[in-house]
C-alpha cells in the first residue's frame, strides 16, 4: 500500500503549494496533523485575540484545503474530505484521506489549476480600465465557485460605487480605532507572514484629499484597495500623507496613480453563515481565484465593511494572551528550534495572533454542520450589503478583478507546521530540501 507520508521530505513537498493559499492579511492561520498513514488534518490557529477575524480565518483555511485537494490529485490519487469531523480535535477543520488503493490521473483542468497556484498573488495595483474582464471569464469564475458551494455575483456600477464608499468609511473607522493600530503593525511586520510594504499597492494612493477624484479619472471616487500603511504621526485630523517613492521621509511627494475608472467587483456569498459555510466559501474563493489566474486575471480583496460588522459582533472584553509553556494543541512536545503554532512573536518566524491550546468555541460533540462560533449565523444584525439585495445569502468576501498593469509583490510564506500524530512530534524540514 502506498504511504504518502512515509518520509518528511515528501510531506513538505506535498504541502508547499498549500502554504501559498490566500489568507487574511497573510496570517496563514493553519497547521497540519498527520493522523494516519493516509490521512492528514487541517487545524485552525486562532485564539481570543482573533474574534473579529474568526470568520475570515476559517475562510483562509478553506482556501488552503482547496490547494491541498489539488496537491493530492496531481499525485494521481483520489481523496475523501470530511469538513468539521465530529470525532476529531476541536481544532480540526477538515480531515483528508488519500485513497491509496488505486490511482486516478488528474484531469487537465485540475493540473492547470494546480500549476496556477504559484502564479496567483493578491495585486493591489491599478488594473487596465480599458480592457475589463470579459463575461466568459467572469462566468467561469462563477461556475468554479458554484462547484464548491459558493455564490459569486458581479456588482453593477451603482453597487460598485456604493461598496467603495462603504469600504472607505469602514477603513477610516478601523484606523481610528486605537486597538486596530497594534494589529496593523503586526500584519505589516515584514517577516515571513503578514503583508510586506511592497504589497501595499502604489505609494501616494492615500494622500491628503484623496476623495477629490484623483483615482477614478475626473469623477469623484475612492481607491479600490485597503490602506495598510501605518500612521507615523497622528497629526491633525484629515492631514495624513502618503509615503512617497523615497520611503517614509518622502511622505506627501508621491505621484498619485490612476486606478481604473470603473473597478469590477464581485461578491462571494453562501446560503448559510456557520463555520461549515465559511470553509466552503474558502474553497469556492480559491477555486475562483485560480480560475481567474489561468486566464491572466488578477484579484484583490475589499472586505472592510464585512470585517467591521464582525468586529462589532465581538463580545466586549480585553484581549488576552495564552500563558504557560509552548506546547502543541495535542499536548505533544515541540522542538525548541521549531516554530510553534502558539508562538506569539511578531518578528521573522513569529506569529501574528495569539493561539490558545484549545478552541472552546467548537465542542467535540457539536454537530459538524452547525457548530456555533461567536457572532456566527445570527439572523439579527446579520451581515448585509448596503443596498437592496434580492438574494437570501450571506456575503463573505468582495473581490476586485482585472488585468494588472504592475507585477504583484510576492509575499513570503513560512514552512508549514506539521504535527506527526503517529509519533506526537513536530516535523522539521531537512536542510537539503530548502525553504518553501
Amino acid at each position: 500500500m502506498l504511504k504518502p507520508f512515509a518520509d518528511q521530505d515528501s510531506v513538505y513537498r506535498l504541502l508547499e503549494p498549500v502554504q501559498r493559499a490566500p489568507s487574511v492579511h497573510n496570517t496563514q492561520p493553519w497547521y497540519f496533523r498527520i493522523a494516519a498513514e493516509d490521512r492528514i488534518d487541517i487545524c485552525a490557529r486562532f485564539g481570543d485575540g482573533a474574534d473579529a477575524l474568526r470568520r475570515e480565518l476559517i475562510i483562509s483555511c478553506g482556501a488552503a484545503l482547496y490547494n491541498l485537494r489539488l496537491a493530492i490529485r496531481v499525485t494521481g490519487h483520489d481523496l475523501v474530505v470530511w469538513l468539521l469531523p465530529r470525532d476529531a480535535s476541536p481544532l480540526v477543520l477538515a480531515s483528508v484521506e488519500i485513497v491509496t488503493g488505486r490511482t486516478k490521473r488528474p484531469t487537465a483542468t485540475e493540473q492547470e489549476l494546480y500549476d496556477a497556484i504559484p502564479r496567483r498573488h493578491t495585486n493591489r495595483w491599478p488594473y487596465d480600465g480599458r480592457n475589463p474582464v470579459l463575461p466568459p471569464i467572469l462566468v467561469a469564475m462563477q461556475t468554479a465557485a458554484a462547484t464548491e458551494g459558493g455564490l459569486l455575483r458581479v456588482l453593477d456600477r451603482r453597487q460598485v460605487r456604493t461598496w467603495l464608499r462603504a469600504a472607505d468609511d469602514a477603513d477610516r473607522e478601523q484606523r481610528d480605532d486605537r486597538g486596530y493600530q497594534p494589529d496593523l503593525a503586526q500584519w505589516t511586520n515584514g517577516g515571513d507572514s503578514g503583508v510586506p510594504a511592497a504589497a501595499f499597492g502604489p505609494p501616494g494612493t492615500f494622500g491628503e484629499g484623496h476623495h477629490l477624484g484623483r483615482h477614478l479619472g475626473r469623477r469623484r471616487g475612492y481607491p479600490p484597495i485597503r490602506d495598510f500603511r501605518p500612521r507615523t504621526d497622528p497629526g491633525p485630523e484629515g492631514t495624513e500623507e502618503a509615503e512617497g517613492p523615497g520611503g517614509p521621509g518622502d511622505r506627501g511627494k508621491a505621484k498619485t496613480p490612476r486606478f481604473e475608472r470603473r473597478p469590477q467587483l464581485m461578491v462571494l456569498s453562501t446560503n448559510g453563515d456557520k463555520p461549515l459555510d465559511w470553509l466552503r466559501a474558502g474553497q469556492a474563493l480559491q477555486h475562483a481565484l485560480l480560475t481567474a489566474t489561468r486566464y491572466g486575471v488578477s484579484a484583490s480583496f475589499l472586505t472592510q465593511p464585512l470585517e467591521l460588522h464582525d468586529a462589532r459582533s465581538r463580545p466586549d472584553g480585553p484581549r488576552k494572551s495564552p500563558d504557560g509553556p509552548r506546547k502543541s494543541p495535542e499536548g505533544a512536545e515541540r522542538p525548541e528550534d521549531a516554530e510553534s503554532p502558539e508562538s506569539t512573536g511578531t518578528g521573522a518566524g513569529g506569529q501574528l495572533l495569539t493561539f490558545p491550546r484549545r478552541n472552546r468555541e467548537m465542542p467535540e460533540a457539536a454537530d459538524s454542520g452547525s457548530q456555533p462560533l461567536r457572532g456566527a449565523g445570527r439572523d439579527s444584525g446579520r451581515r448585509r450589503l448596503p443596498w437592496a439585495w434580492p438574494f437570501d445569502e450571506y456575503p463573505q468576501m468582495v473581490l476586485r478583478v482585472g488585468y494588472a498593469t504592475h507585477d504583484a509583490a510576492i509575499t513570503a510564506r513560512r514552512d508549514p507546521d506539521i504535527l506527526d500524530g503517529r509519533t506526537g512530534r513536530w516535523m522539521q524540514r531537512s536542510p537539503d530540501l530548502g525553504a518553501a
